[in-house]
Formats: C-alpha cells, sequence, structure tokens
C-alpha cells in the first residue's frame, strides 16, 4: 500500500542536454547541466549532500571527463541491460561509440545514494540528424519505477523512508471511513497518532468523525455533507488545490492546501480508497490576513486623512491613481483618457513645469521628494496640494516605478498666508512693516553688489506725532498716519519700496540712486507734499512735518544693518537740526556709538556692585481671576537714582556679551525667590523668565540653568522660559537643539510678542511650545477696533486648536480683559491685574506674606 500511495505522488524530473562533436568534444549544454550533474558528483559525508565540481564543459572531451570526474559513489545499474563492462565510465564509453558509429538510441542507468535512500538517473545517447555533430546525450532523474518494471531491486526500506520523510501530509482513507495509512507529517500536522493496522483490533480513526472540526475558506465551518471526502466519492472525481481549514483536538487553527483523488483496485479497476494530500499553509494565509487587516487600516487611515496614493510605472508611463486621487484634483475616474492628460488640465499653469521638473530630477537622484503644488478645481477655486514621491528600483539599480501620495495642504498654506501677512504687513497701512523691509532691503543689496550698483534708503519720521497722538487720541493718529501713507505713496513714481517701520516711521528704498544728491532731491520732493495742509475727518486741520535721514549703499552701511542704522542716525541728526529737514548720513554722527560704549561700562558697574534687581508682575487666570504666576522683569536703577529703561540697555549686553553673566544671575535670583515662595505658599505654581537669543547660542546654556536647578532645588515644571518668535526662526543648529533639549527637561515654553514677528506653523509643530504670549499691540485697541478683535481671536483660535495656552500682555482696562476673556484666552497680564513690583511688595499684595523677600 505504501509503495502504490508513493507512486502515485512520483512523477519525472526536467531534461538537461548535451551536444557532442563527432571527435566525442562537447559544443554544447543547457543551463541546468551547468548547474552540475549528479553523475559528476561526490557526497560529502558530514551533510549528506551532493557536491559538483566547476567543470569547463565546452571544449572538452567527454570521455575524458567521465574518466576524471565521475566519483566514486556513482553506482552503474546493469542489470538486464545485458552490458559486460567492467565499470560506468567503460560503459558511458561503449555506448557513445555505438552512438557516433550510427547504431540506435542507447540508454544507460545510474543510482546515488543520499540520505539512505538511492536516487536513479538516465543518460541516453541518440545521433544527430545534423551530420556536422556528433551525438546528443539527454540526463533525467527516473521515478524507481521503471528499475522494478527491468526487474532491479531496490531497497526494502526505500518507499516507507521516502513516505515518512515527506514534508506534505498523506492520509490513505478506505471506502468504510477509516485511515489505513498517515504519514508522520500528517499526524504532526492535524495532532493525532495514527493507531496503525491491526487485523485484531482495525483502526477506527477517520477524517469523517468530529474528532477534526473542518472550516471553508470563510472560516464557516463544514457540514459532513461539504467534506471534502465525501464529495469526492458522491460525485466520483478528486479535488485539486482546495483551502481547508482544521480545527485540531488541541484547539489550534490549521490552513491546509487540500488534494483528493481516489484509489481504484489495479485489478478491477474499482475505487477502494481515497489518498488525501495537503501542505500546511497556516503560516502564509495568517500573513495573508494580518497584511489584509495592516492594508484595510492604511486604507482607512488614508482616507480619514484624505491622502491620495499613485503609482507610476516607468516601462509603460501608465499612471495609477486610487479614488481619493480623483478627489483631491476634483474630477471623476473617466474624465480624461490618462492621469498625463488630467493633469495637464488641472495643474495650474505657474506649477506644472516646475512638478514635471521636479519628477525629472527624481528620477536622475533616485532620492524621495516633497512638492508642493496648486490644481484648479472645476468651480475655478484653487487647490494647495503637497506630494510625497519616492523611486522603487529594479536588482539592477534603475528606477522601475515611482510611488507616492498627495494631500489637501490649503488650509494650511492660507494659514500661513495669513500669518506671514500679519507678520510682515502693518495692520493699520497695508504697507510692509520693518521685518519685510529689512528682507527687501537685503535683496535690494545682493542685486546691487553684484551689478556694481548703488541703493539709497531713506527713513521719514513724523515731527510732533507723539504730541497730536496724546492731544486727540489715537483715533486721530491713526487717521494722519494713513493721509501720510497717501502722500507718500503720491511720490512713487517707479520701482521704490514704501514701508511702515515704526509707530510714525516709515522707509523707503531708492534703488540705482547714484549719489546722495540724488536721494536729497527726491527727499525734497516727499517734504513739498507734506508741506500742504491735512485735513482729517472729526478731527483738526495739521501740518505735517518730516524728518529724513538718507544713507546710501556701499558708502554709508555694508549690510542692512549698518544701512538702516545710517540712515537712522541721519534722521535723528535732522531732529536735532530743528526738524522738517532731511540730512544724508555722516561719519560723526556715529558719536552716538559712544554712548552705547559709555553705557556698557556703566552696565558691566551694575552688575558688579548690584544695582539690578527683579520686579515681579502678575498673572491671571482669566476663567478664575486667580493668580497663578509672575514674570520677573529686570530693572536697573543706576547711582544717581535714575531709572535705564531695559529697551536701552538690554541691547547693550547682547552686543557686549554680557547678556550670559546677566541672564545667570536673573534665573539664580529667580529660582531662588520661587523656591522661598513655595515653601511659604504653595499655591505658586510657576516664575516666568525672559531668555534672550544670544543665551541659547551659549553652548553652556543647559548645562548652567540644569546647575542653577540644583542649587536652588528647584522643579523645572515651575519656570516658564519666555522666548522671542525670532528664536525660534533661527537657522542655527545649536539654538534649536538647546530649545528641544529645555523642553525635554519640562520647562514650559513661551513665545513672547507672538504677531510681531513671523508666526510661522512650521515652528509652532516642530519645537514643544507650551504658551503664546499675544504681544500688547494687539490689545490697546480691542476696544474700539474690531480688525485687533479679529486677529486675537484668529491667533488664540489657532494655537487652542493646536493645544498651546494663550497669554495676553498689556491689559489695563476691564474691558479689554472680559473681551479676551470671551474670545477664548486662558490668561493674562496686564497693568489691571498689577504694576510689576520688588519681591517684597508683591509677596505682601498678592501673596499675603511680608518680609520674606531676603530670607
Amino acid at each position: 500500500m505504501v509503495k502504490a500511495v508513493v507512486g502515485a505522488g512520483l512523477g519525472e524530473q526536467p531534461v538537461d542536454i548535451a551536444v557532442l562533436s563527432q571527435a566525442g568534444d562537447v559544443v554544447f549544454v543547457s543551463k541546468g547541466w551547468l548547474a552540475g550533474l549528479p553523475l559528476f558528483s561526490d557526497q560529502a559525508s558530514a551533510v549528506g549532500e551532493l557536491k559538483a565540481p566547476k567543470i569547463d564543459w565546452v571544449g572538452n572531451n567527454f570521455f575524458a571527463l567521465c574518466r576524471e570526474f565521475i566519483g566514486p559513489s556513482v553506482q552503474w545499474v546493469a542489470k538486464s541491460f545485458g552490458a559486460q563492462e567492467n565499470s560506468l565510465t567503460d560503459h558511458i564509453e561503449a555506448m557513445l561509440e555505438l552512438v557516433l558509429n550510427g547504431a540506435d538510441t542507447q540508454h544507460c542507468f545510474y543510482a546515488i545514494e543520499k540520505n539512505g535512500v538511492l536516487q536513479h538517473y538516465e543518460l541516453t545517447a541518440e545521433a544527430c540528424s545534423n551530420t556536422a555533430l556528433g551525438a546528443v546525450i539527454r540526463h533525467r532523474a527516473r521515478s524507481n519505477s521503471i528499475f522494478l518494471a527491468a526487474g532491479i531491486p531496490l531497497d526494502s526500506n526505500f518507499y516507507e523512508a521516502l513516505f515518512n520523510n515527506l514534508v506534505d501530509g498523506i492520509i490513505y482513507q478506505n471506502l468504510e471511513g477509516y485511515i489505513e495509512l498517515a504519514n508522520e507529517a500528517a499526524q504532526e500536522i492535524l495532532d493525532f497518532k495514527f493507531e496503525g493496522n491491526n487485523p485484531d483490533e482495525p483502526n477506527k480513526q477517520s477524517l469523517l468523525s468530529d474528532y477534526w472540526t473542518f472550516l471553508n475558506e470563510d472560516g464557516q465551518k463544514l457540514s459532513l455533507a461539504d467534506n471534502p471526502i465525501l464529495r469526492v466519492l458522491t460525485k466520483g472525481a478528486g479535488l485539486q488545490n482546495l483551502t481547508l481549514g482544521v480545527v485540531r483536538p488541541d484547539k489550534e487553527l490549521v490552513w491546509l492546501k487540500l488534494n483528493v483523488a481516489i484509489i481504484n483496485s489495479p485489478d478491477t479497476n474499482i475505487p477502494h480508497g481515497v489518498l488525501i494530500s495537503f501542505v500546511n499553509i497556516t503560516a502564509e494565509t495568517e500573513a495573508h490576513t494580518a497584511l489584509e487587516k495592516a492594508s484595510e487600516r492604511l486604507r482607512l487611515a488614508l482616507d480619514g486623512a484624505s491622502i491620495g496614493i499613485w503609482d507610476w510605472y516607468i516601462s509603460d508611463a501608465e499612471m495609477i491613481w486610487d479614488d481619493q486621487m480623483y478627489r483631491l484634483y476634483g474630477m471623476e475616474p473617466r474624465q480624461y483618457i490618462s492621469v498625463r492628460e488630467a493633469w495637464e488640465h488641472v495643474a495650474h499653469p505657474d506649477d506644472n513645469q516646475r512638478v514635471l521638473d521636479e519628477l525629472g530630477e527624481l528620477l536622475k537622484t533616485k532620492k524621495d521628494t516633497i512638492s508642493e503644488f496648486r490644481v484648479l478645481l472645476p468651480d475655478k477655486s484653487i487647490r494647495h496640494l503637497r506630494a510625497y514621491a519616492r523611486a522603487v528600483l529594479d536588482e539592477d539599480g534603475l528606477v522601475q516605478r515611482v510611488v507616492g501620495m498627495n494631500w489637501d495642504v490649503t488650509k494650511e498654506v492660507e494659514a500661513e498666508e495669513r500669518l506671514a501677512h500679519i507678520a510682515f504687513t502693518d495692520e493699520l497701512t497695508s504697507l510692509p512693516n520693518r521685518l519685510a523691509f529689512s528682507k527687501k532691503l537685503k535683496n535690494t543689496m545682493k542685486l546691487a553688489e553684484k551689478y556694481h550698483g548703488k541703493v539709497a534708503m531713506l527713513i521719514v519720521d513724523l515731527d510732533h506725532f507723539k504730541d497730536i497722538n496724546d492731544s486727540y487720541g489715537h483715533p486721530v493718529g491713526d487717521s494722519l498716519i494713513c493721509e501720510v501713507v497717501t502722500r507718500l505713496k503720491e511720490v512713487l513714481v517707479g520701482d521704490e519700496y514704501l514701508a511702515r517701520i515704526g509707530g510714525d516711521e516709515f522707509a523707503l528704498i531708492l534703488d540705482n540712486v547714484r549719489s546722495h544728491d540724488a536721494a536729497l532731491h527726491y527727499s525734497r520732493r516727499i517734504q513739498k507734499i507734506m508741506a500742504e495742509p491735512i485735513y482729517l475727518m472729526e478731527g483738526p486741520v495739521v501740518n505735517a512735518r518730516v524728518s529724513m535721514g538718507v544713507a546710501l549703499f556701499p558708502d554709508d552701511g555694508e549690510d542692512a544693518v549698518a544701512l538702516i542704522k545710517a540712515a537712522d542716525l541721519a534722521m535723528h541728526q535732522a531732529k536735532k537740526s530743528g526738524r522738517n529737514t532731511v540730512l544724508p548720513y555722516k561719519q560723526e554722527y556715529s558719536s552716538s556709538l559712544e554712548k552705547k560704549i559709555f553705557l556698557e561700562e556703566e552696565l558691566r558697574s551694575a552688575i558688579r556692585d548690584e544695582e539690578l534687581m527683579l520686579y515681579y508682575q502678575p498673572i491671571i487666570d482669566l476663567s478664575t481671576e486667580k493668580i497663578v504666576g509672575c514674570e520677573a522683569l529686570l530693572r536697573w536703577i543706576d547711582r544717581a537714582g535714575k531709572f535705564v529703561s531695559p529697551v536701552d540697555f538690554i541691547p547693550v549686553a547682547e552686543e557686549s556679551g554680557l547678556i550670559y553673566e546677566l541672564g545667570n544671575w536673573i534665573n539664580a535670583t529667580a529660582f531662588k525667590q520661587l523656591k522661598l515662595w513655595q515653601t511659604l505658599h504653595t499655591d505658586m505654581k510657576y516664575i516666568s523668565v525672559n531668555v534672550s537669543p544670544h543665551q541659547l547660542q551659549n553652548a553652556d546654556f543647559v548645562k548652567d540653568i540644569q546647575r542653577l536647578l540644583d542649587i536652588h532645588n528647584v522643579d523645572p515644571r515651575h519656570i516658564q522660559l519666555e522666548i522671542t518668535e525670532g528664536t525660534f526662526l533661527q537657522e542655527s543648529l545649536n539654538t534649536q537643539s538647546q530649545l528641544r533639549i529645555l523642553g525635554e527637561m519640562g520647562f514650559r515654553l513661551a513665545i513672547d510678542d507672538f504677531g510681531t514677528g513671523y508666526s510661522s506653523l512650521a515652528y509652532l509643530k516642530r519645537f514643544a511650545v507650551d504658551v503664546i504670549k499675544i504681544d500688547r499691540s494687539f490689545v490697546m485697541d480691542l476696544e474700539d477696533d474690531p480688525a485687533d478683535r479679529d486677529i486675537v481671536k484668529a491667533i488664540i483660535a489657532m494655537t487652542t486648536s493646536l493645544g498651546f495656552d494663550t497669554l495676553v500682555e498689556g491689559v489695563e482696562t476691564r474691558e479689554q480683559s472680559l473681551i479676551v476673556g470671551a474670545l477664548g484666552c486662558g490668561y493674562g497680564q496686564g497693568y489691571l491685574y498689577g504694576k510689576p513690583t520688588f519681591a517684597d511688595d508683591y509677596a505682601e499684595q498678592y501673596i499675603g506674606l511680608k518680609s520674606v523677600a531676603n530670607r
């Protein structure tokens, strides 16, 4: 029975070919022949594997190769073939000589023992019809039945060893439904012990019993009628490649690929049993199921995020889009003949070629790329898309296809544009602001330097504007500013660039100006148009006068900062000279530098003599109107008792390098004060301290602040570090690294004066920001200016959606407090809640403690 079952599964192997010349030289061999024939192999005793020597076949004599390479383990099977030669080599030579001399086809059989089992092979030689050639030798593995038919005996354990060494499970079940044979693989896969055939106690094991539970491909339990064995017996035909699930006795589910065949009696050709062969595909099935689930999760995630997937096959230029891609582009799948045609119709004309060029660059560099572009929707609106693309390479390193995904970034772009407008545009006049002016000036100077040109800039300052503002109020002052802008625009005739760089200061860039005189001539036109009275609605008639300073690149400054400084010095000198005049920059105006040097020396003395002190201003939770913390503010009263403004000495400290020493003193004093207050009053949540960007540029900043935390035993979660917007935008890797480390240490990070710089969503997402402090300039006109309210509302909504707390500075009236609270702001700071005070006074007023500052 074992022989019958095994014989049913054996077939013949592919044929390998060699062609010989009339002289017996090898002129051609097939690929399989080159891989190494068992005939020219020897046994490796350690592992039982055959080793084939490397042989150069073509051009060598086949007889010589046989004599040299046929191994001693190759056995010549001579019985029944009438051969009288003494060895396999002799027999092959004799066989080939017969064929080369015109004899009929000759056969030769040999065997090699492998893992205890003889494997038999056949060599066939026949004459070539082409007279230029000699013979064709075919080599193939043969089933052992051919040797049985020829009367060649096989090892008695051959079939049993082969049966039990098969990886596939094999079971033979008789017509009564009982198992008569089961190899070891079947028993292991199905978790049972075959009880064998005992004539006295017939085996009652059956695949039809409830010992196993069978499931279809969908995991549904099969009825007895659907059992594949009964189906085969009922229909009289076998089943192939049936996928079946089996719940074993140990409750483990295995998946099988199953074949069922009817075995007929060789004598009567009447069925006497069923042969079931199967392979365990559980691992493949589970992997496939896991992949399907992962794919479904990915699809749900991509659909939820509105991400479209595309695939571009380079060989045939076929581009495949998923459904979401068509939705993103506002089209139907069959609307265009091809994806390329669709792209040409919807791509924004200003972006079309750029995106194609970027894709071409990806094919050259094979590097991932991210692109951003616009598409035109059917309703004529514009959608901003971002695309990620990756090249997929073949085994030769060539680009086989490009895969990618697109997603809608319209809201993000629009938010960026709104913030950029706020950052670069003066709210009142809609002119470019100081930041935009500096950027424009830098670019203009670069071009002038490239082409050896000159650039003039003017700073225009309104005379006595503060008096008008104080006398008639902010609305009249704003009206005056707008009228001045109108008149300045009337002077513009070409490429001049006008910006508002301060409350009553404007700046102009004059390109291609050759001298101070030309710039002065232009400025006098401004003076002339300003000489006309200004009639303000609901206000007085104003005679606006301006003082102007002129600076020329490269004569008066080699970079934007120096040029602005030179023009500003000239403008201030014009004011000192009686106002309503214009002056070009002169070197002597730089005497103000002496003042700065003097202030630096005074500051050094102040640090040494402990003239500096910290004042504290409360921070309020607007929902409860309770104090949650305070900001530490640096104050300087010099030896003469005169207050020195931080606006004057902080820039000096930064330029001179004193800021780092000053910052360490501020941190140490604030940490010490916080620990004292927390010891006496546990509701003090945090102290906020200002950090200069110059401090963050110092590589020791994190180490020094950690040292101060250790000295004063302060938890960094109770310290808020206020950092200006510009700091987050710095390209310095050291600064960016320090900010990340500070966030990881537990410090609260606050962006100070938000809205006055370039408020980019990019850095808000990149850094672990906790608090956004809205600048006081947006708050002071909240009661009267709807535009200010809209800006504050937008900032609060944006920052809240990103998970940040918001704090409004400069709250001075109850009405302002109510407005920002209603807009959703969390915290407030300003004179309404409390002015900055010395530590003792702060403790007494806001904490209820007396004389604790110096304990």
